[in-house]
C-alpha cells in the first residue's frame, strides 16, 4: 500500500515538473485568430508572450507604418497591385483590425475622404495629418477639432516631404503647388514662407537639409551644388518670421548648439570635398570647422588641419556647449570612399585641438564609414568595413570606459529625419537598442537585456511616440511576423 502511495506521489511531481516546464520554456501563448484575411490562405495567428504580442500571416508587402498614439500602430497590407488591406492594432486590448478608411481611432478623422498616409499626435487632441487619394488630399492640422489644410501636396518623387521640431512646435515642409518651403507654427496657427532656392538635391534630402534650433525659434536650411561645392551654403531663417538672418554662409552640415545661438559647421573653401557614404549619401570633407554666433554675427574658424587629413561631419557639441566633436581622415578619391584616421574634439574657448586615437589604435584602421553620436558624456562610433561589420564602440569619456558591439543587424527604424538603415537606436539618452543574431537587446549602460527573440529575420523597429513600445516586422519562412513590444 505504501508502494502504491510513493508511486502516484512520484507521478503526481512528475505531472507539476512537466506542468511548470511548458508553460516555463513555452515563450509565446497563442491568443486567437482575430483577423480573416479576405482572398487569403491562411488567417492572421496572433501570439501573446510576457512583453509582447505578434501576429504572423503570409501578408503581402507592408507599408506606411505609424503609430497613432502610444498603444496604437496602423499599417497597410498591399495585397494586388491596385488593392491593399489596412490595419490597427491596438495593444491595450490586443485587437488587431482592418480597418476602411485608414484611420478610426478618432472621431475627428471620419469626415475625412482619402487615404491617411500619416498621422503624428502632437499632444492630446491635436494631429498632423496627410491624406491622399482623395477628395480632401492634403496636409491638415487638427487642433481642437478644427481641421487646418496647410498644403494640398507635399511630395516628391513619391515621398512626403516635410520635418517637425523635435519639441513639437513647428513643422517645415514643401509645397509643391506653389514650390516652396513653409514653417507653420503649431501653437500660434501662423505660417511663413522661406525665400529659399530648391533643386533636386534638397528636395530628395529634405529631412537632413532641414535643421531646427533646439527651442524652434529658428532654421538652418542647406543648398548643395554637387557640380561646384564652393557654391553650396546654408543660410539661417526665423521660423517665427520667416526673416534671413545670416544667408548664403560658405559651409555645410550646419549643427546647433544647445543654447540656440551658435551653429558649427563644416567650411566649404580650403579643398572641401564630396564624397559618398555606405548608404549612398553625399556627405562633405573639409580642412577647418566654422563656428557662426547668431547673437554677434561672427564667425570662429578652426584652424586649418594639414593636407593628410580633412573633418567630415556630423559634428556634434557636447552637452555643456564647450566642445565639439568630430573625425578626421582621408578621401579615397578611386573608391569616393573617407577612410578614417581619428576622432578630435575643439575646445571652444581655448581654440585647441584634441586627438582621442588612443581610444581607436586597435579597432578603426582605414574604415570606410563612421557614424557618430554623442549622448551623456557617451560617444557612438558606428564602423562598417570588410574586416569588421557593423560594429560599435561606446566610449565614456568620463570615467575612459569603452565597449565593443561587433556583428550586429542592420534594420529599418523611424527616426527625426524620416526612416533611415540603422545598426541601433536610441530609445533616451541612458538607453539604445541593437539586434544580433534576430535578437533584440536594451542596453541601459550597465547591462545589456534581451527583450525580444525571433525565429525570423528583423527587417524593421518602429518606436512608439512615448518610446515605451516598438513595432518589429521580421521575416520568418515566406510569411511576416509583426509583433509589438513593451520595453
Amino acid at each position: 500500500m505504501k508502494g502504491n502511495k510513493d508511486l502516484i506521489l512520484i507521478l503526481c511531481i512528475l505531472s507539476l515538473i512537466t506542468y511548470a516546464g511548458i508553460h516555463f520554456f513555452d515563450d509565446d501563448r497563442k491568443v486567437v485568430s482575430l483577423v480573416k484575411q479576405d482572398n487569403s490562405k491562411s488567417d492572421i495567428e496572433i501570439l501573446e508572450g510576457n512583453n509582447y504580442v505578434k501576429m504572423i500571416s503570409e501578408f503581402g508587402m507592408i507599408d506606411n507604418i505609424s503609430w497613432i498614439n502610444e498603444n496604437i500602430v496602423q499599417f497597410k497590407e498591399k495585397k494586388t497591385e491596385d488593392k491593399y488591406v489596412y490595419y490597427k492594432f491596438d495593444y491595450a486590448s490586443k485587437e488587431l483590425k482592418t480597418v476602411n478608411p485608414f484611420i478610426e481611432t478618432d472621431k475627428n478623422f471620419n469626415d475625412l475622404k482619402g487615404d491617411i498616409n500619416f498621422i503624428k499626435k502632437i499632444n492630446k487632441d491635436n494631429y498632423l495629418i496627410y491624406v491622399e487619394k482623395g477628395k480632401d488630399q492634403g496636409l491638415f492640422y487638427i487642433r481642437d477639432k478644427r481641421k487646418i489644410k496647410l498644403a494640398q501636396n507635399i511630395e516628391y518623387n513619391d515621398k512626403l516631404k516635410f520635418k517637425l521640431s523635435k519639441n513639437n512646435k513647428k513643422i517645415v515642409f514643401y509645397d509643391k503647388e506653389q514650390n516652396s518651403i513653409k514653417v507653420y507654427d503649431l501653437l500660434d496657427n501662423k505660417e511663413v514662407v522661406l525665400d529659399q532656392e530648391l533643386n533636386n538635391i534638397l528636395l530628395n534630402n529634405f529631412e537632413s537639409y532641414m535643421n531646427f534650433s533646439p527651442n524652434a525659434g529658428y532654421i538652418a536650411v542647406s543648398y548643395i551644388n554637387n557640380k561646384k561645392i564652393s557654391e553650396s551654403y546654408f543660410s539661417i531663417f526665423g521660423a517665427d518670421s520667416g526673416k534671413i538672418y545670416a544667408e548664403k554662409i560658405m559651409g555645410l552640415n550646419p549643427v546647433w548648439a544647445n543654447n540656440n545661438l551658435s551653429v558649427a559647421y563644416i567650411y566649404v573653401g580650403h579643398n572641401a570635398k564630396f564624397y559618398t557614404s555606405g548608404l549612398n549619401e553625399i556627405k562633405i570633407a573639409g580642412k577647418k570647422i566654422g563656428i557662426f554666433n547668431l547673437r554677434t554675427r561672427k564667425i570662429q574658424y578652426t584652424q586649418p588641419l594639414d593636407d593628410s587629413v580633412q573633418i567630415t561631419s556630423p559634428i556634434m557639441w557636447t552637452k555643456d556647449d564647450k566642445r565639439i566633436l568630430f573625425t578626421i581622415g582621408d578621401i579615397s578619391i578611386e573608391a569616393n570612399k573617407f577612410h578614417i584616421k581619428g576622432i578630435c574634439y575643439y575646445e571652444i574657448y581655448n581654440k585647441m585641438f584634441v586627438n582621442l586615437e588612443e581610444y581607436f589604435t586597435k579597432d578603426i584602421v582605414q574604415k570606410d564609414d563612421v557614424e557618430l553620436i554623442f549622448k551623456n558624456d557617451n560617444y557612438f562610433i558606428v564602423t562598417s568595413s570588410k574586416s569588421r561589420t557593423n560594429f560599435i564602440k561606446v566610449i565614456d569619456l568620463n570615467n575612459k570606459g569603452t565597449k565593443n558591439y561587433e556583428n550586429l543587424q542592420a534594420f529599418t527604424t523611424n527616426s527625426d529625419e524620416g526612416n533611415i538603415t540603422a545598426h541601433y537606436k536610441y530609445l533616451s539618452d541612458d538607453k539604445f537598442i541593437y539586434i544580433k543574431t534576430n535578437c533584440i537587446y536594451l542596453n541601459d549602460r550597465k547591462s545589456n537585456n534581451l527583450i525580444y527573440k525571433t525565429e525570423g529575420t528583423i527587417r524593421q523597429i518602429y518606436e512608439s511616440p512615448d518610446r515605451t513600445k516598438l513595432f518589429v516586422l521580421s521575416q520568418l519562412n515566406g510569411k511576416i511576423e509583426l509583433a509589438v513590444i513593451n520595453i
